[in-house]
């Protein structure tokens, strides 16, 4: 891959963080209120937006388990049984093959007044728009061109998929065959409603640079820290201020104690500073200033909007 930057709808980053929950696994039963799913599908997610094509993002794309490993930066391990080579565990392999699955399988609700790009000039008109489907449209594996797909026999195959849905409903089927050679690959296709912003529809696109996922290890068990990490990164301007309350408010970071909520967002800010993203940031009572750094502020031409005209509203680039 020899880009360095990739783009994702700021429908689905506007809604992020009431998605991807702080639990470490998201595998129990979804239950009102609870986000249905975990820290790492929105990694997952961030990497499956960055093998798109730009040029056809509603295309189906092709790629491994183990590139997706690699997108994530996970490490490898020394496998004695295979004589010192270097591989991925199966516990990483079973972790990004279950969070493929739930992104397959789990309906969400995207819902909202947003700020419409209708093709014709002058501003942005606001709109309703409602979404419930999956994320992931399609989803299945890849075998060799002389083996018959499992989906399309009904014999020597079984359905993988295990995941709980938030109705109960059984979730989608997922077939592999139970005899035969391994596949070698999946394939994928984002929901066409989730890639109409890399299209030049709805509220645009949002910038990250590759490098977003080299900071993947570090920050997994800091949810929150990921939260604003995004958050931060959809900022078009360089330099902007937000009331702490209503940036904890929007990033979905809950506490019956104000003040240590906020204190938890500084805290976090401080870690971006550390990791470089943050150039600087100053509280002045309720409120927080924030220069992202060079390596991390892509200028746009045409802002948009998107979400209420407030003063603490999120900007996405185009």
């Amino acid at each position: 891959m020899t880009e360095t930057t990739f783009k994702v709808d700021n429908w689905l980053i506007q809604e992020s963080y009431n998605l991807f929950g702080a639990r470490r696994t998201a595998a129990q039963m979804f239950l009102p209120g609870m986000e249905p799913f975990g820290p790492f599908d929105l990694w997952a997610t961030l990497a499956l937006y960055s093998l798109l094509d730009p040029n056809n993002p509603t295309d189906a794309v092709e790629t491994t388990p183990t590139e997706l490993l690699e997108t994530l930066e996970f490490a490898k391990t020394v496998s004695e049984a295979l004589g010192g080579y270097a591989t991925f565990t199966s516990e990483q392999y079973g972790l990004i093959e279950e969070s493929l699955h739930r992104l397959y399988s789990v309906k969400v609700q995207l819902r909202g007044f947003y700020s419409v790009k209708t093709g014709g000039r002058g501003r942005p008109s606001k709109q309703w728009v409602e979404y419930n489907e999956r994320i992931l449209v399609s989803y299945g594996y890849i075998y060799p061109p002389d083996v018959t797909p499992p989906e399309h026999t009904r014999g020597k195959r079984v359905n993988v998929n295990r995941t709980k849905t938030t109705n109960g409903d059984p979730p989608p089927p997922i077939w592999k065959l139970t005899d035969g050679p391994r596949p070698v690959g999946i394939r994928f296709r984002l929901s066409p409603d989730l890639v109409e912003g890399l299209q030049g529809g709805r509220i645009g696109t949002t910038v990250f640079p590759l490098q977003i996922f080299k900071l993947r290890p570090q920050l997994i068990n800091s949810p929150i820290a990921t939260r604003l990490l995004v958050w931060i990164t959809r900022q078009t301007k360089r330099t902007f201020s937000r009331a702490i309350d209503g940036l904890a408010s929007e990033i979905n970071v809950k506490g019956k104690d104000s003040r240590r909520t906020r204190k938890t967002l500084l805290d976090y800010l401080a870690l971006l500073k550390d990791l470089g993203i943050v150039e600087g940031f100053a509280a002045v009572g309720d409120r927080v200033t924030i220069t992202k750094a060079d390596a991390w502020h892509f200028p746009r031409g045409d802002k948009k909007l998107a979400s209420e005209d407030t003063d603490d509203d999120p900007e996405g680039d185009e």
